[in-house]
């Protein structure tokens, strides 16, 4: 959310998978290696070949399998909610159009459906204060904070990662059997340390302000699970090509073009619950400027009857008895409009008071 706490988006990427590879090319003593085509433009990749489970007889060259594996990790540094947001796929694209060295063509391999796995983790800062004041301080000092240097009271970090299983680049047409997308979320939200030490009133707004936070994060959550559905979708339909180079071009097509499509839905989540927020904040902000100003009046005639009370007081003082009644008289419409002003005066506070809660 934003105004100013605006959810932020971080992408990590990990290599930790063994099926996301360098390029570097191995060689196996005596043979070429399986090569790009001469003046490919693409990423040059490591294609590992595998040997016969026995060695041939010397002299006999034994047939080989040209296999490739590829992967490909989603990176994106924290956006300045919600919000920011420009998603960059950092493709490993692994196959070449061209190759030396290989066997004759075999027939593609079966595919099997693209894979999707996720992970929800839920992290938390500490929050103290048993104040409206003291809390917002402690969100200060402990909270989030965005790139922009913005505050944030929640925040969701997400990892994407593509990999597949291997891929014989002899085959035709080309095939990748399987692909799996790879989403891990984190979610940060407050939590107060000692929410029993609250006032009854201060818990109930803390805990509808956290409720709040959580259900709009879960919201950032669900626009992702939704687009790694989506991209499930996108890469069922790019799983075969007559080239493997043009097998990689549609994938990373159809995986930036997913990423865009996620990003503003998320842009577009983040403005309609702004505007929602706004709508309360102004309408809070109206409430409160009204009550303001029927205090103003309320105050003016306290003040005017105090000075009435004064200079009465100072006749009765004087000794005039028939000025009493109109001073008693005068006194119950004081403390009639005094019980109105506090009751007001209550009211604006509380009023206040939300305000404050509202900034989400």
């Amino acid at each position: 959310m934003e105004n100013p706490h605006r959810s932020t988006r971080h992408l990590r990427a990990s290599l930790s998978d063994d099926r996301v590879f360098d390029n570097q090319t191995d060689r196996l003593k005596g043979k070429e290696p399986c090569t790009s085509a001469p003046g490919s433009s693409r990423p040059a990749v490591r294609r590992t070949r595998r040997r016969p489970r026995s060695s041939p007889p010397p002299g006999i060259a034994a047939d080989v399998d040209c296999v490739l594996r590829f992967g490909i990790v989603q990176d994106r540094e924290p956006e300045p909610r919600v919000s920011a947001r420009g998603v960059v796929a950092a493709l490993a694209l692994l196959a070449g159009p061209g190759l030396t060295a290989c066997s004759s063509p075999p027939p593609a391999p079966p595919r099997q459906p693209v894979g999707v796995e996720t992970s929800v983790s839920t992290g938390y800062y500490p929050v103290r204060g048993t104040t409206t004041a003291a809390i917002f301080s402690a969100i200060d000092a402990n909270g989030l904070v965005e790139t922009s240097g913005q505050r944030a009271v929640g925040m969701t970090s997400v990892e994407w990662k593509l990999t597949s299983g291997d891929v014989d680049v002899r085959a035709v047409p080309c095939v990748f059997p399987s692909l799996t997308v790879m989403l891990h979320l984190v979610v940060m939200l407050p939590r107060h340390e000692t929410p029993d030490d609250l006032p009854a009133d201060l818990r109930g707004r803390w805990e509808r302000f956290v409720a709040r936070v959580a259900a709009h994060e879960q919201r950032h959550v669900d626009i992702y699970r939704e687009g790694a559905k989506a991209m499930k979708a996108r890469l069922e339909a790019t799983r075969t090509a007559v080239s493997c180079a043009d097998l990689e071009k549609a994938i990373n097509a159809e995986w930036r073009a997913q990423q865009a499509d996620i990003e503003r839905a998320q842009v577009e989540f983040h403005a309609v619950d702004e505007t929602t927020a706004r709508s309360e904040r102004e309408a809070l902000q109206a409430r409160l400027d009204g009550t303001r100003a029927r205090l103003e009046p309320v105050d003016a005639d306290i003040r005017r009857l105090d000075a009435e009370l004064a200079d009465l007081r100072r006749q009765v003082d004087a000794g005039r008895a028939d000025l009493v009644a109109q001073h008693n008289a005068l006194n119950g419409q004081r403390r009639a409009l005094a019980e109105e002003y506090n009751r007001l005066v209550a009211d604006a506070n509380g009023l206040i008071d939300a305000l404050n809660w509202a900034r989400w």
